[in-house]
């Protein structure tokens, strides 16, 4: 959302300090999530959902809670193998000592909340396009209708002249290296934080969340806010 809206709004843009992106998402080509498998039929997915006014997969969190309570919540060693290799193939490889695994029933009874059916297929048609591009609704005349154009405009990081720092990690696989690699040289004002052994969701939950990323990044909020002040005393002087 962050790289999409200060590429296509610099007034917006403007008003921003500085862009922390954790776990950063743009093109999405190169996931090596299981979720890409299920890109080819995102559309297919989309129209069944849409004929049963589905709007958002909230509506379906009920599913997700039934199968927490009877694989994540359950106290056979099978069933939370089953469940970790659940979010592996999701997430990526996470190292036993990054994550509270008794948390582990909570954090995917919550997923996947209040997600736009309507963002998921975008997802989808990204990973499809290798593109970082805006929603595709498969028809000419409503493309043309939203877009003035037959086919769905790119967003264009490369204008984006905002400051950013990227926090990412090689095991994501969702924030995939390969991706980040085609998005670091469209970034102007980059800083980077490269972590070795995070999954996407790590950034949240993780153990060391709070000492590898938080920290550093209220360090340099600090930092930021510190410059300013100085910045501000001398043209006062």
């Amino acid at each position: 959302i962050g790289f999409a809206l200060f590429s296509d709004n610099p007034t917006y843009a403007a008003k921003i300090k500085t862009f922390f992106a954790l776990a950063p998402v743009s093109t999405v080509g190169y996931i090596t999530s299981k979720i890409r498998e299920i890109a080819p039929y995102s559309n297919i997915i989309y129209n069944i959902l849409d004929k049963l006014s589905i709007e958002s997969l909230g509506d379906l969190t009920w599913i997700f809670q039934y199968i927490v309570k009877e694989t994540c919540d359950h106290n056979n060693q099978y069933a939370q193998m089953l469940c970790n290799n659940v979010l592996v193939a999701l997430l990526g490889p996470t190292e036993t000592s990054t994550l509270n695994q008794t948390n582990i029933p909570v954090f995917v009874s919550h997923n996947p909340a209040g997600e736009s059916v309507q963002d998921v297929v975008h997802f989808g048609q990204m990973v499809n396009s290798k593109q970082m591009q805006k929603f595709n609704y498969n028809s000419k005349a409503l493309n043309f209708a939203h877009y003035h154009q037959d086919t769905p405009p790119l967003y264009h990081v490369e204008n984006m002249r905002t400051d950013t720092v990227l926090f990412w990690s090689d095991m994501d696989a969702l924030a995939d290296p390969t991706d980040v690699g085609l998005l670091v040289p469209k970034i102007q004002n980059l800083r980077q934080v490269h972590l070795k052994s995070f999954t996407h969701f790590d950034f949240i939950w993780a153990l060391q969340a709070s000492k590898l990323v938080y920290e550093p990044l209220i360090a340099m909020m600090d930092a930021r806010m510190l410059q300013q002040d100085h910045q501000q005393q001398q043209k006062k002087g």
